[in-house]
């Protein structure tokens, strides 16, 4: 999403609002049940643009092409629960399902799903390294964060935090995970 627009999920449905105005606009795209992440994804034209929307009540990803108004449904593992983009250095697509341990891939090109990757507990949230090497994947159930090797998509580390790792942020060659079991914040180098 651009700084011109920012998305608002109600009663399954994304309502674009535009923030100089504060004017719903047209169209709403109906999504998946429980629609709770969303992701950008911007290619060089804007009929590549797209947004995706995990929707944890449907097991399901929604692609939504705003410039031609479709949406397509792609299936992934059990309570989608955030999805976040690795373009511009590939173009895909990581999806955490909560529900099923495991970490869903989907190659934008082709609105597939290309592999789904096994991690430890409950993956609640993704990071992608600022330049797209690594994936950093919270397992809010093993108090642990799962680094994913972008370029073959297999889990390369298990790395243990804080209890109950939440979010996280990454700033340069640092890995800031917010644990909320134990009122803390792990770095990792």
């Amino acid at each position: 999403m651009n700084n011109n627009t920012e998305a608002q999920l109600s009663q399954n449905k994304l309502e674009s609002i535009a923030n100089q105005t504060n004017v719903l606009m047209s169209p709403q795209f109906n999504v998946g049940n429980r629609p709770i992440s969303i992701s950008y994804l911007g290619n060089t034209s804007i009929t590549e643009e797209s947004v995706y929307v995990a929707n944890s009540g449907s097991n399901t990803v929604s692609v939504i092409n705003p410039a031609i108004t479709t949406v397509k449904t792609i299936a992934v593992g059990d309570d989608p629960r955030f999805i976040a983009s690795s373009y511009p250095f590939e173009d895909y697509v990581y999806v955490a399902n909560y529900g099923s341990n495991t970490v869903s891939v989907i190659d934008s090109t082709n609105t597939t799903v290309i592999k789904n990757i096994t991690v430890v507990d409950d993956p609640r949230f993704i990071a992608i390294s600022p330049l797209g090497e690594s994936v950093y994947v919270a397992n809010y159930g093993s108090n642990t964060v799962s680094v994913i090797d972008s370029a073959n998509n297999t889990v390369i580390k298990n790395i243990t935090v804080g209890k109950f790792p939440e979010s996280i942020a990454i700033l340069r060659d640092y890995v800031y995970v917010a644990n909320s079991g134990s009122n803390t914040v792990s770095v990792i180098l």
